[in-house]
């Protein structure tokens, strides 16, 4: 079990990297310091979290553990695959918040016929899902994470849809923020 997450936390930091190395960026600004610091802060966090497993450790009752830690599992590959595969059908329109040039067209195809923002989705499962497969207490901040995740979405939507007005605008109407079912 902790193999397989480990695995997937290599794949979502992996293509994160990946994506960030084709890209030559400069950290500018307050705003782009503070979400550096805290993806290293994350890295940081997921190592830390590996090698000291029973710190934080939520008491869960001995016959609960397995199902818990397979549904966290489940939860934490599904959100890595889903972010990993949103950045690699991105492209070159791949973005970060350091890098300001315009983003060339609007993505709707992919991972973003299920949702508007599906790195931003799979990131928070991928943050759930790990925190509860360790049964970690960090797991209630992860849930947390959504109104936040929120937040950045539907700053980024005002962006996409000054820029791409009516076809964003009829992409939106059709597609859920976050969570598929759910607009």
């Amino acid at each position: 079990m902790i193999a397989a997450l480990a695995l997937s936390a290599l794949l979502f930091e992996g293509v994160r990297i990946w994506k960030f190395a084709q890209k030559a960026f400069a950290i500018t600004g307050v705003a782009s310091i503070r979400l550096f610091a805290a993806d290293l802060l994350l890295v940081a966090l997921i190592v830390f979290q590996f090698f000291n497993p029973d710190v934080g450790k939520m008491p869960i009752p001995e016959t609960m553990e397995t199902p818990i830690q397979l549904v966290g599992l489940v939860f934490a590959v599904t959100g890595s695959v889903f972010a990993s595969w949103a950045r690699i059908y991105m492209g070159a329109n791949w973005r970060t918040v350091w890098d300001r040039h315009q983003q060339d067209k609007l993505i709707i195809g992919g991972p973003w016929k299920i949702c508007r923002h599906p790195i931003y989705a799979g990131t928070w499962l991928f943050g759930v899902g790990f925190e509860l497969a360790l049964q970690n207490w960090l797991f209630f901040g992860a849930i947390a994470m959504i109104v936040i995740i929120s937040r950045i979405a539907k700053r980024e939507d005002k962006y996409l849809e000054s820029r791409f007005g009516d076809e964003w605008r009829e992409y939106a109407e059709q597609t859920p923020e976050l969570i598929p079912g759910i607009r």
